[in-house]
């Protein structure tokens, strides 16, 4: 019977190996992205000066630090787009969202952005983004609503649909985010005073998330309430 290749020996000497390689790339991922944090850091302090030329650079070492910097990629599109170097500002945006498409400020960035040159269409779908992954205690979040309806409103006679089925088809159905606005939007009444108002807004709240205990215990509230004030 011939000898296996490997011994259980070599076997175990190959995984401590593997295992040391493994933690010393971890341990220079998380000592590349630490440096990378401390050089956004005087980017955005040069930023704030009005040093853009400054903040660029700083940026830049940053992403050269790491390369899977999201936040980086987002603050030097920034700038660029700042310097008037516009199409590079959207790579910069775009590669950002590719790092972490989470991350919410490119979307807010190249909305904005493609706003202002009135290229509507994909104003609209970032703006739908934004909106889409926003929380509803976000200011932004609003700002981003506001500004889709604003498009809306500009797109008629000037291919309205295409715009409109852009908005609509990009922001896809979520009951959980749904519930969670119109429980912003009952708590907003509530701090007004007007609990009839509130009830409606919890009504529909707990048809999108039947389960939420706080939803229930806010509704029975405000009923209570609405029949006191009565």
């Amino acid at each position: 019977m011939s000898k296996p290749v490997f011994s259980i020996r070599t076997l175990i000497n190959f995984l401590i190996i593997f295992f040391l390689i493994s933690v010393s790339f971890v341990y220079a991922a998380k000592k590349n992205r630490r440096s990378s944090e401390i050089y956004r850091t005087k980017g955005y302090q040069a930023q704030q000066q009005g040093n853009l030329d400054m903040a660029l650079a700083y940026y830049q070492r940053a992403i050269q630090e790491d390369s899977s910097y999201a936040l980086a990629y987002n603050d030097m599109g920034i700038i660029l787009e700042a310097k008037g170097r516009i199409e590079d500002a959207k790579e910069a945006y775009l590669k950002a969202i590719a790092l972490d498409p989470n991350l919410l400020s490119p979307y807010y960035n190249l909305a904005a952005l493609y706003e202002k040159e009135g290229d509507l269409e994909n104003a609209a779908y970032f703006w739908g983004m934004r909106l889409s992954l926003g929380d509803w205690d976000d200011e932004w979040t609003w700002k981003a609503k506001e500004h889709l309806e604003q498009i809306d409103k500009k797109s008629v006679g000037k291919g309205g649909q295409i715009l409109n089925k852009n908005i609509v088809t990009k922001l896809s159905p979520n009951p959980l985010r749904d519930s969670k606005y119109h429980l912003f939007m009952a708590r907003k009444f509530i701090s007004q005073g007007d609990y009839v108002s509130a009830i409606g807004e919890l009504q529909i709240a707990i048809l999108f998330d039947p389960d939420n205990e706080n939803i229930k215990n806010l509704l029975d509230d405000s009923i209570k309430k609405a029949n006191f004030y009565q």
